[in-house]
């Protein structure tokens, strides 16, 4: 039965046979842990390697309080193996692989295994991941939260009684359904309206006849964050953190990420234009709350907290959470380290990882107030949250290395070192992306994720057709709403109809893959634009789309961004000319100057492969080798072989010249 939770219930918690378990974990690692997977399959299949799990009828399986610690350990245990970890010091983390990577003995709490890695294929089998570590013992509730657009699942930062496993709104990852069918949890609880998690999906969940389902739900994610504190707080709370609940670029910033490993109150979400919903001052009063801080500088409208937990930037701002979780926990020794820019990856984690602080990095280079506090806070180990594209093995070995002699100085400054450079006039690898020109204004003829949300608000289409084009019908709806709203009914969609629309960043179309460091390789690059097209299987189709990832690609939108993350900026190609009428971006990038083209049968892994009819280019997927293109089509971003249909252009282009 589907029930709507509103208002909290009792959770009764059992520790009987946490020593079988511990037994029954170690013996559970399958034969085919080591397999090959360069080639990944589709979103949706199994992976080969695909952690095994704890007995389904393990009697030791118990379910905690919502909001204490899910991970006391196994008490006496040997820190068990986790079930299909590939625990091999030969075999270093790869990003397209799933991974529990051991490290020397540190301070490692009793019961998980010492791993310096915790990571997946992709954000959803990392999220599978942090489970597995986190909960030794099966977990008897399960959250679930949509894995592309990450608002929930970051609120849901104070429900500790169970992981958070993320999954696409179109289907059940099958990673997580094969973890759900493993543990057989008794109760599965979805986080955001049916928008995020279709009843179709949460329904999917459903694996015994035993297993019930419930959502957490309100109309927007500031009112979903503010259920989500009242479950996770039946008795209140003497304190409660508010942070900036929309970012940049559509993307919720990181602040709630790290603020989540405070463990004594829930996060709530206020805006930069509007301070705190009236809906949220009323949560903060019923939970009794005498103190509300601050995650994060953003100014939230004129609202005034009691008191900032905040730095210059997102990296600091983790610092000044980490400092105020060991000052509560002395007993804090462990540092979970990711990515600050890609937040996908350790958004499961959560409050769940309560034996240390989330700090954020960049891929290549530990900021110098991050490694400060490493070295000075007495913090004994760091764990690497995600793959080595995300969080390099430098980066976590210098980490480590400040960890275990705080007399080494840090390097206040990034060293440049230069990789890869392209040979005569191809375009050379860049740093950083040139900001896109403004913004799309959703208007007749437009396409793009700016155009696909108006329609998804206005319900124009069936449920959306493939086109999503700004056409008549969404000009008659925009000028519907207008009316209704009090707005000028103009048919074009400015920032106040937009605002009042949508509540979403008016520059939520301005994403941009960040690249790597100048001094990556040609190998590293070709590494970080086949982890990013492999990162959006599954992602929905949007014509005119370049992300961000939840609102879709089209071919073409996929392709630019796959440059991007390779640190390629095919100007004046950009993520706002994508979106514009009768542009078509696949035709630019093969008759782009700098980029090198090659006859067809050169094609390697990196390059970009394309199809023509009687109009000339129309389509462009990534190779990724054996024959097999990522591309996003109708539909979704997929894996496919490259000669399923169509005519295949003569010519290949080399974003990284050869």
């Amino acid at each position: 039965m589907l029930r709507v939770t509103h208002t909290p219930r009792a959770v009764i918690s059992s520790f009987a046979g946490i020593a079988v378990a511990a037994s029954l974990l170690a013996a559970t690692v399958p034969a085919h842990a080591d397999e090959d997977l360069t080639d990944p399959p589709q979103t949706g299949a199994p992976a080969a390697g695909d952690l095994a799990s704890p007995d389904p009828q393990d009697p030791s399986a118990h379910a905690l309080p919502r909001n204490t610690p899910g991970n006391a350990g196994v008490p006496g245990s040997d820190s068990p193996v986790l079930p299909g970890s590939q625990i091999s010091p030969d075999s270093p983390v790869s990003a397209g692989v799933p991974s529990l990577v051991p490290t020397l003995a540190g301070a490692t709490p009793a019961g998980r295994p010492d791993l310096s890695r915790v990571a997946g294929v992709s954000r959803f089998e990392t999220a599978v991941t942090i489970a597995r570590y986190t909960f030794i013992t099966p977990p008897k509730t399960v959250y679930l939260a949509e894995g592309w657009k990450l608002a929930d699942a970051m609120a849901a930062g104070s429900l500790r009684d169970g992981p958070v496993l993320l999954t696409a709104s179109h289907n059940l990852h099958a990673a997580v359904k094969d973890y759900l069918q493993e543990i057989k949890p008794e109760k599965v609880i979805a986080l955001g309206g049916t928008g995020s998690i279709p009843e179709k999906v949460l329904e999917q969940a459903k694996v015994s006849e035993m297993t019930e389902l419930e959502r957490i739900a309100g109309a927007d994610r500031f009112e979903t964050a503010n259920k989500i504190a009242k479950y996770a707080f039946p008795d209140g709370s003497n304190i409660v953190y508010v942070t900036d609940g929309t970012g940049s670029q559509g993307i919720i910033g990181p602040d709630a990420l790290t603020g989540a490993s405070l463990r004594n109150g829930p996060i709530l979400f206020g805006s930069r234009q509007n301070g705190l919903s009236a809906d949220t001052l009323d949560v903060i009063s019923h939970l009794g709350a005498k103190e509300i801080v601050q995650l994060g500088s953003n100014q939230l409208g004129s609202y005034k907290p009691t008191r900032y937990l905040a730095g210059p930037h997102r990296y600091a701002t983790a610092v000044e959470v980490s400092k105020q979780v060991m000052k509560d926990h002395p007993e804090v020794q462990i540092a979970y380290l990711t990515n600050g820019l890609v937040l996908a990856d350790s958004v499961a984690a959560g409050g769940r990882l309560d034996d240390g602080s989330v700090l954020l990095t960049e891929p290549d280079w530990l900021p110098y107030a991050v490694c400060e506090h490493i070295r000075t806070s007495g913090i004994k180990k760091v764990i690497a949250l995600g793959g080595d594209s995300t969080v390099t093995p430098e980066v976590l070995n210098a980490a480590n290395e400040y960890a275990q002699n705080p007399a080494k100085p840090c390097l206040q400054t990034r060293p440049v070192v230069r990789g890869w450079v392209a040979p005569g006039y191809y375009l050379q690898a860049v740093d950083k992306i040139t900001p896109p020109p403004g913004t799309v204004v959703p208007q007749s003829g437009w396409n793009g994720t700016k155009v696909r949300e108006v329609r998804a608000r206005l319900g124009v289409g069936v449920p959306l057709n493939a086109s999503m084009t700004f056409d008549r019908a969404t000009r008659n709806a925009v000028v519907r709403f207008q009316r209704r709203s009090g707005l000028p009914a103009s048919g074009v969609v400015d920032y106040a109809t937009w605002v009042r629309l949508t509540g979403r960043p008016w520059n939520m179309d301005n994403f941009q893959m960040q690249p790597p460091p100048l001094k990556a390789t040609r190998e590293q690059r070709i590494d970080a634009m086949l982890s990013f097209a492999r990162g959006q299987l599954g992602t929905p189709y949007t014509w005119g789309g370049a992300g961000p990832t939840g609102d879709g690609y089209d071919c073409s939108g996929l392709a630019l961004q796959a440059l991007y993350a390779a640190g390629i900026d095919p100007q004046p190609i950009n993520v706002i000319s994508h979106a514009a009428p009768t542009y078509r971006t696949s035709k630019q990038l093969y008759a782009h100057p700098g980029l090198q083209k090659l006859p067809f049968a050169y094609r390697i892994p990196g390059d970009l492969v394309f199809w023509q009819g009687r109009g000339g280019i129309y389509h462009v997927a990534i190779y990724v080798g054996s024959n097999q293109v990522i591309e996003s089509s109708y539909g979704y971003t997929r894996q496919r072989p490259l000669y399923k249909w169509g005519n295949i252009a003569p010519y290949i282009v080399r974003p990284l010249a050869t």
